[in-house]
C-alpha cells in the first residue's frame, strides 16, 4: 500500500509567510489546455499565473506539476468538460472551495480548515489520499484513494459512490450512497442510510445503520455504540 508523503506540507505551510497570497483576488478562466503555471492558459490581463486568492475556472485540461495551495478567498471550480490533472502534486487549501464538475485527478487532496468546502459533482481521483477538516460533499464518483481521512463533515449522497483503501472518521460522515473500503475505522458520528461494505472494519464512536441499510464486513469489531 502507498503511503501518503507529507513532507510537501511544511514548505505549503509557509508560503503566507513568504508573502506569496494575494491581498485581492480576480476570477481567472482557462483558454486553452495547458500547464497552470504558463500565462497562455488564462485569461488574465497583464499576463498571470492564478495565486491561492483567485476565483479560478478551469475549462479545458489543465495540469498541474507542483503543488497548489487556495486560502480563505480564492476558490477552484472544474467546469463540465474541463479536468485538472495533478498526478504527482498536492492541492492544500487553507479555506475557499473547490467544485469539480468535471475531471479532477490529484494525487493529495488537504482541506486544513473548516472554512473549506469540497463539492464533487463527476469524477475525482486522489490517489494518495484526501485529509478533510472542512465539509466534504460527493455527488458524484471518487475513486482510487489510498487512505482517506476525516475530521469535519463528510456526506456522500444519494447516488454517489466512494473507493478507498482506508476510511477513517473522527467526525460527521453521513453515507447515503455507495461505499467501499478495504479497512474502515470510525471514531465519531457514521449514519448509514445505503450501502456500506468493508473488508475489516472498527468502530469506536457511534455507528448507526438505518432500516434498509446494507453493512457489509469481513470482519467486525465494536467498541463503541453500534446500532
Amino acid at each position: 500500500m502507498k503511503r501518503p508523503c507529507l513532507c510537501r506540507l511544511w514548505w505549503l505551510l509557509l508560503l503566507p509567510l513568504l508573502g506569496l497570497n494575494n491581498i485581492g483576488f480576480a476570477q481567472i478562466n482557462s483558454v486553452q489546455d495547458g500547464s497552470w503555471y504558463l500565462f497562455s492558459t488564462w485569461d488574465c490581463s497583464p499576463p498571470c499565473v492564478p495565486s491561492s486568492a483567485d476565483e479560478v475556472i478551469v475549462n479545458h485540461d489543465v495540469s498541474m506539476y507542483t503543488d497548489v495551495l487556495v486560502d480563505n478567498a480564492g476558490s477552484i471550480t472544474v467546469a463540465a468538460g474541463g479536468s485538472l490533472q495533478g498526478t504527482s502534486s498536492t492541492l492544500y487549501m487553507t479555506g475557499g472551495s473547490f467544485t469539480n464538475n468535471g475531471t479532477a485527478d490529484i494525487s493529495y487532496v488537504i482541506a486544513a480548515s473548516t472554512a473549506t468546502t469540497i463539492t464533487n459533482n463527476d469524477s475525482l481521483r486522489m490517489d494518495l489520499g484526501f485529509y478533510n477538516l472542512g465539509t466534504f460533499i460527493n455527488n458524484g464518483v471518487v475513486a482510487d484513494v489510498d487512505s482517506l481521512a476525516n475530521y469535519g463533515t463528510f456526506i456522500n449522497n444519494v447516488g454517489a459512490r466512494i473507493k478507498t483503501n482506508l476510511f477513517y472518521s473522527e467526525d460527521s460522515c453521513v453515507n447515503n450512497g455507495n461505499m467501499k473500503a478495504r479497512v474502515f475505522g470510525n471514531a465519531g458520528d457514521f449514519l448509514n442510510n445505503n450501502f456500506l461494505g468493508t473488508v475489516n472494519q472498527l468502530n469506536t464512536g457511534y455507528f448507526f445503520n438505518n432500516t434498509g441499510a446494507s453493512n457489509h464486513a469481513a470482519l467486525f469489531g465494536n467498541l463503541g455504540y453500534f446500532e
